[in-house]
């Protein structure tokens, strides 16, 4: 049996314990955990949590649950998936998800137009990337081409993208 913890987010009313939320990794890491999850909202990242808590633990993982792709580039989220990857040994997760209409265009910007389409393709070029697949292509995602390298790093990540936040895209 695999053990989990989710601590939530951090920075919002009423989540603003960053020593509790390190005191619970460090002991979900000593208890032997697989992994502790991680949420993002209108305050806090969960790239520069998991960045944080993982300099503080040895073995536990940590899952994003969810990054939400309408804030960043299919590019930008391979790119911090890799570094999170390398940097944590390969104990992080990723998740992603479309969030919902507010989050995507009250604070991002972005239409929240085809939200199951807009993910499975975004998916697909966060794959692509991560496996460095597409050098050259003419892949586009809303008119963003992605012709240029995403990464020079050493190797892929191991861990597989994880898609939530929207019915049929599991």
């Amino acid at each position: 049996m695999r053990l989990a913890l989710n601590v939530g987010y951090w920075g919002t009313t009423g989540t603003d314990d960053l020593n509790g939320m390190l005191a619970l990794s460090k002991a979900a890491d000593e208890h032997h955990y697989d992994v502790v999850w991680l949420a993002e909202a209108y305050g806090s990242d969960i790239p520069s949590l998991t960045g944080y808590l993982a300099a503080h633990t040895q073995n536990v993982g940590y899952g994003a649950a969810i990054m939400q792709i309408p804030g960043r580039t299919p590019a930008m989220i391979a790119m911090t998936a890799a570094t999170l990857d390398r940097i944590t040994g390969g104990r992080f997760h990723l998740g992603l998800g479309v969030s919902g209409p507010q989050v995507s265009e009250g604070w991002h910007g972005v239409r929240f137009a085809d939200p199951l389409g807009r993910t499975r393709e975004y998916v697909e070029i966060v794959r692509q990337a991560l496996q460095r697949a597409f050098w050259g292509s003419d892949k586009t995602l809303d008119s963003l081409s992605l012709r240029r390298a995403l990464w020079h790093g050493q190797r892929t990540p191991r861990r597989s993208v994880r898609q939530r936040g929207a019915s049929d895209a599991t």
